[in-house]
């Protein structure tokens, strides 16, 4: 899996692509996460467009770093789930937690809105 790294305003946009499938990819997003956070930059969008396939390490680290955010006070979302990746997450219950867009446009300007729309929304 790579992970590409874009600001858009106060917005951090993760950019995963490959498979996400194991420890080394846990652990690269972790850094990722560690480091956003290290910079003050509590907003953060996850975009899944370019993410083949994800196991349960990779929702694992998902999970966690949703968890790393919001224990900050920020708050982290998912976009662009491809169907692939959105039956393993709608599988897992995991639609319940995470806030997510169809588009990557339409997440960013979720983050205008004071405190965004609920999570559990299904694309």
């Amino acid at each position: 899996m790579k992970v590409g790294r874009r600001d858009a305003g106060a917005v951090s946009v993760l950019s995963l692509t490959g498979r996400f499938a194991g420890e080394p990819e846990h652990r690269e997003l972790a850094a990722h996460i560690a480091a956003l956070l290290a910079e003050g930059r509590l907003d953060v969008l996850i975009n899944l467009a370019g993410l083949a396939w994800v196991n349960s390490t990779g929702l694992g680290a998902l999970v966690a770093a949703f968890d790393a955010v919001r224990r900050r006070g920020g708050r982290l979302k998912l976009c662009a789930v491809s169907d692939r990746v959105d039956d393993v997450l709608g599988g897992c219950g995991l639609y319940s937690m995470f806030e997510v867009h169809r588009t990557e446009e339409a997440a960013l300007a979720s983050f205008l809105s004071p405190g965004g729309a609920p999570g559990g929304n299904r694309p």
